[in-house]
């Protein structure tokens, strides 16, 4: 990039070796970022240079540039998330770019200052810690002073690393597994802009597992995927745009209940108006800070925990009418649920796998799904349904005998049946029985 725009890119580290942690993505964003910015505002047949120091337990990087320059009005509120200079306007940005890298420093404990004068250059200085903080794992040294160019090259990782993914200065593996035993909320971010879409993570990793989708379509086939608790989206993409991915998110039934966010800088009433018609649940429009963002996605996700919670209770009352809690599309699955688990429970062939099957779904979709709609997880939701079908047979028909309505319920196991049953209601179906004809 420098040698196509006639720069000198110049590297001046003090110590000839120096051993620090860090965080791979977060080291390669705010390298890439400094630099590639300096470069981009520097006059053709200039120099940017970029030095390192490490003293007192402190890593220091400086990048400095001989270019236009920032006034003192912009410098007040360059860190600022998509504020924009006269300069940046004129190169088309996202002007998140200093704020992402002001939110990584904040991370590391560390500290990013500005010194600049316009029509003489700009010097960006990062301070960050040489160590970890206590607790926190590092891995171990494979070959001192190697980068793989995995760290280099990928910007655009799925999930971003937690900042306690520390590895040591030669660190050869930034590989982050998904952690199958994170109980965390899901979020779908859906971002063609890789810079907006890294501010967003900042902001939510530390209370949700993340997932960033590149465009609408690509966001469809993982929210179908994965089924999350929540999508973000912008509105602006390739391929689909935000409105259309939200209308085929709504009109899914696999997807129906996910709450969807519209991230737009668009705010005609047009614009609004056709987003409320497709089912778009909030609307968070740029600029905007990160408290913004948190709040708006707490807020959504804890109104459809009380509301399944309001559910749950009613249906451990017994109420009749417990979903009635529920929005109409959670009522229509649940709905279908039932009856698909009635019918099986009839055949003797009432299984987690031949209920999703029924519904189309596969096995991971159909516990995402429900364990949304009804706070339950697909076994448990079938026993209790099993339960609820043996007390009603136990109730009304007399002459049926325990054994012969353990099998109508799909048992059988009699031994199974009885401890099921008793964990359920609390006594077991002879006691019931019995207390019910006494």
């Amino acid at each position: 990039m420098a040698h196509s725009h006639g720069i000198r890119l110049l590297y001046a580290p003090k110590q000839q070796k120096a051993v620090c942690d860090f965080v791979p993505d977060y080291a390669q964003k705010v390298v890439c970022n400094l630099v590639t910015n300096a470069i981009k505002f520097s006059k053709e047949g200039s120099e940017v240079l970029v030095s390192l120091d490490v003293e007192d337990d402190m890593l220091q990087m400086r990048v400095a540039d001989f270019g236009s320059g920032i006034s003192q009005a912009d410098q007040q509120r360059i860190f600022e998330p998509f504020y924009q200079t006269e300069s940046d306007k004129k190169n088309v940005g996202s002007g998140v770019g200093l704020a992402l890298v002001k939110q990584i420093v904040s991370a590391l404990n560390g500290s990013i200052s500005l010194v600049s004068k316009v029509g003489e250059g700009s010097v960006f200085t990062v301070r960050i810690p040489v160590k970890a903080p206590e607790g926190v794992e590092v891995k171990s040294l494979e070959s001192l002073g190697s980068v793989p160019t995995s760290i280099l090259l990928n910007a655009e990782n799925d999930v971003m690393p937690e900042a306690d993914h520390y590895a040591s200065i030669s660190e050869a593996d930034d590989a982050d597994d998904d952690n199958q035993s994170d109980t965390r909320q899901l979020v779908l971010i859906v971002e063609d802009n890789a810079d907006v879409a890294e501010y967003m993570t900042m902001q939510l990793k530390t209370r949700y597992r993340l997932v960033i989708a590149h465009d609408g379509m690509e966001g469809l086939e993982k929210a179908t995927q994965l089924v999350p608790d929540i999508i973000v989206t912008d509105v602006m993409m390739p391929r689909m745009d935000g409105y259309e991915l939200c209308q085929a998110v709504k009109q899914s039934e696999v997807l129906n209940h996910i709450p969807v966010v519209i991230v737009t800088a668009r705010t005609s009433q047009d614009d609004k108006l056709r987003g409320l018609q497709m089912g778009v649940d909030a609307y968070i429009y740029k600029p905007f800070d990160a408290e913004e963002l948190a709040i708006t996605v707490g807020n959504l996700l804890e109104k459809n925990r009380l509301l399944r919670e309001r559910y749950m209770k009613a249906a451990a009352e017994h109420q009749p009418d417990a979903e009635a809690a529920l929005p109409p599309q959670n009522r229509v699955f649940l709905d279908r649920v039932n009856a698909i688990v009635d019918k099986e429970m009839n055949e003797g062939n009432v299984t987690v796998d031949t209920v999703a099957a029924a519904l189309c779904l596969s096995p991971a979709q159909f516990r995402r799904k429900l364990g949304a709609v009804s706070g339950s997880t697909p076994a448990a939701y079938i026993r209790t349904r099993q339960m609820y079908a043996a007390q009603r047979l136990l109730d009304n028909r007399p002459d049926l005998s325990i054994n012969e309505v353990a099998m109508r319920c799909g048992f059988y196991d009699m031994s199974h049946f009885t401890r099921v049953f008793k964990q359920t209601i609390g006594m077991t179906p002879t006691q019931y029985r019995k207390g019910e004809l006494s």
